[in-house]
């Protein structure tokens, strides 16, 4: 089996990490594995031959049985040239499309690019949806196409980069007086992590590190100032090794108003973090009750008993996740998911 891979860039973004953990684990059976992307630095190793491609011009893939594609752009190419394309495809959908561009973009732009991107998904062979949820939402839209389920799933393996110096003596310091309340997402107002500064005013033993960058930035910070607990916030912006702040965090929150699948997430799950999330759909499909305490959306009462909740048994819960994780959400699982799905798309 040819494969190609189609991005937008080759940025270390979760969406790359993904597609490298699928070849990495592909490439095992299969050497004929290529990576084509649109622009920007090479900031992720593929482990195979990468071609950069000029988005206006078609390419046929010719020499490969399928073509794997990523995001809007290379959603927009597979329309734009799908005469051209001399394989068959399949796209992978991350996200709730119009929950994030309408985030995102105002109207009429949001609408257009949603109505565009809708249009794309249906030049497909087949789609991958990242949880069961998902997919029915999209069967919705797109009757008549193949859709197919594949969890995401992490490398259990990887090698993080460790805590800086600093910011290892500030967290030290922190854990002294305080208990620590961690969230590594995008500050939009999709994540809805507004809810933290309520839970800090009713919470003084709490500190909240929020690992990430985004719009929502300033709007939270004035919040936490308003509200007197901007001295219990720590916002540090874009970590590389997000990672390595999971061991220090006490509670892992994960408040999304929407999401494809919750990566991080599973990398606290994996770090046995015990894991307070918003009862959505999509999370109540990947974990128990038993594994993680789910809380209503905007309703700060029910975030807080959700913690109370994790504090009387947080090992139990941190093993309980760590455990589904092993079981459901690796790379290696994906991988062979995946594997399946490009046989079926090929028959």
């Amino acid at each position: 089996m040819r494969i190609a891979f189609l991005l937008p860039s080759l940025a270390k973004t979760a969406p790359m990490i993904i597609v490298a953990s699928i070849i990495k684990h592909l490439k095992k059976e299969y050497d004929s594995i290529e990576v084509f992307y649109f622009k920007g630095e090479i900031e992720i190793e593929m482990g195979v031959p990468v071609h950069q491609l000029d988005f206006s011009v078609p390419f046929t893939f010719e020499s490969f049985d399928l073509l794997h594609t990523h995001l809007f752009k290379p959603n927009m190419y597979v329309m734009r040239f799908r005469n051209q394309i001399k394989c068959k495809t399949i796209t992978t959908i991350h996200s709730y499309i119009r929950q994030d561009i309408y985030n995102t973009y105002r109207f009429p732009i949001n609408f257009i690019a949603t109505s565009i991107w809708y249009r794309a998904l249906a030049k497909h062979d087949a789609l991958v949806c990242l949880t069961q949820s998902m997919m029915r939402f999209y069967q919705s839209h797109i009757p008549t196409k193949k859709i197919y389920v594949v969890n995401n799933g992490i490398e259990c393996h990887a090698i993080h980069e460790p805590l800086g110096s600093d910011d290892q003596q500030e967290l030290v310091a922190i854990k002294k007086k305080y208990k620590v309340i961690g969230s590594t997402s995008s500050l939009t107002p999709l994540k809805g992590l507004e809810i933290m500064i309520p839970f800090l005013e009713q919470n003084k033993n709490y500190f909240w590190v929020a690992i990430g960058s985004g719009r929502s930035l300033k709007n939270l910070q004035k919040y936490a100032l308003k509200a007197g607990v901007l001295d219990r916030c720590k916002f540090t912006g874009f970590k590389k090794n997000s990672a390595a702040f999971y061991s220090q965090f006490d509670i892992f929150a994960f408040p999304s108003r929407s999401e494809g699948f919750g990566l991080s997430m599973a990398e606290a799950a994996l770090r046995k973090c015990a894991i307070v999330c918003s009862d959505i759909e999509v999370f109540r499909e990947l974990f128990t009750e038993d594994e993680v305490a789910f809380f209503k959306l905007d309703d700060v009462r029910s975030f807080c008993k959700a913690v109370r909740k994790l504090e009387l048994a947080p090992e139990k819960f941190g093993t309980h996740a760590y455990t589904k994780l092993q079981e459901k959400y690796t790379a290696p699982v994906m991988a062979d998911a995946y594997l399946d799905v490009y046989k079926r798309t090929l028959q």
